[in-house]
């Protein structure tokens, strides 16, 4: 690795290498103009990428719409994440506490997928969540109502593309083509939101499922 010497160093430099310094200090310098005009490129692109009529572009998109709600959230809602490949399931409580001031509280358990759930079905892998989200519930105490009526909301977020198809929400069937590298490609065009219900109310755990999105859209 080559470190190049900074200006304080200067004085140990000859004129020859000052110029040769300056020299590369100028490739790597971008003007106004020329981020306004990397701005609106990124823009185009990502609504070409939308455009499913033209071609779109190299860069394509999948519409991931968000609730915006204004009103402070409040009581207990959870969260899952799972990773690309599958082998871990993050599942986190946040509880809100809107009338004072306290900050949301929050707690995660990470779970580890068994290398034979990866290696057989969605329905294995759909019911492995089941299994680590009870576990999670029960050990909370407060959260393991016998009520029918009781239920948590559930965000799940999966490192995976997710596209729409009517009303479906599932991970992009385009995926399944070009899968990166140690994804969970079982799970490829799937509607995972149905089937995650589905599994969940099998299992009578108390959730319902409000959200699927992509790891970027929720970070976002």
């Amino acid at each position: 690795m080559t470190v190049l010497p900074t200006k304080s160093d200067s004085n140990i430099l000859s004129d020859r290498q000052q110029a040769r310094l300056g020299e590369i200090e100028q490739e790597f310098a971008v003007s106004d103009d020329q981020l306004q005009a990397i701005v609106k490129r990124i823009h185009a692109e990502l609504f070409q990428g939308l455009d499913k009529t033209h071609g779109g572009s190299l860069l394509a998109m999948s519409p991931s719409f968000v609730h915006q709600n204004t009103t402070t959230p409040s009581g207990t809602a959870l969260g899952m994440g799972i990773e690309a490949s599958g082998r871990r399931i993050r599942i986190t409580r946040a509880d809100f506490y809107p009338t004072t001031a306290a900050p949301p509280r929050a707690l995660t358990q990470v779970f580890v997928t068994p290398p034979a759930v990866l290696k057989n079905n969605s329905v294995a892998f759909f019911e492995h969540t089941a299994y680590c989200l009870r576990e999670f519930i029960q050990a909370q105490g407060d959260l393991d109502h016998k009520e029918e009526s009781f239920y948590l909301p559930l965000g799940i977020s999966i490192g995976l593309p997710i596209g729409t198809s009517g009303e479906e929400v599932k991970v992009d069937e385009g995926f399944s083509e070009q899968p990166k590298e140690d994804s969970l490609d079982l799970l490829c065009g799937k509607n995972v939101a149905r089937k995650l219900c589905d599994t969940f109310l099998r299992a009578r755990l108390p959730v319902r499922v409000a959200s699927v999105t992509n790891s970027a859209v929720s970070i976002l």
